[in-house]
């Protein structure tokens, strides 16, 4: 009885202690990339191109975001290598499997094949990640009264 209690604890812990720690990371990465995109904007505004906004942003956002910064870096990296901005920015996305910057890659992907320009690209996509992050603090804020309503007061007869 033991050893079978044993046998699916080791079976299951694992698998929720790493999916614990993928959610923590795709949340982190989610949290720390609309400030990223945000110095983005500002370095190609500047005048800087997009491979060198990355490398940039990479540099300057290691101690505040870390698994943002390193994504940048990485991507940055393999551009520098000899990658092709398509090929670096899908590998981004694969690597960090997180929507938001699976839609960015590829809404860079786009802007560079149509020739658009990436600083409008990057000011709407800037603006909407701002605004989605907004939603969620709303959201998470109109959570709190529930929390702190004692349960006494959702049940009279206590």
């Amino acid at each position: 009885m033991v050893g079978s209690l044993a046998a699916l604890m080791g079976l299951y812990v694992p698998a929720l202690f790493v999916r614990a720690m993928a959610d923590r990371r795709r949340q982190a990465i989610i949290n720390g990339f609309p400030d990223s995109l945000d110095l983005m904007l500002v370095c190609v505004e500047a005048g800087l191109g997009l491979e060198a906004a990355l490398d940039r942003v990479g540099r300057e956002m290691t101690m505040s975001q870390p698994l943002v910064a390193k994504l940048l870096t990485t991507a940055t990296l393999q551009l520098r290598a000899g990658a092709s901005r398509e090929t670096a920015l899908r590998r981004m996305s694969e690597t960090a499997h997180v929507d938001e910057i699976s839609s960015f890659s590829t809404l860079l992907i786009q802007s560079d094949k149509l020739g658009t320009s990436i600083a409008t690209t990057l000011r709407v996509y800037a603006a909407e990640m701002r605004e989605k992050r907004r939603m969620r603090a709303e959201e998470k804020a109109h959570k709190i009264p529930v929390f702190i309503v004692p349960s006494s007061d959702l049940n009279p007869r206590l």
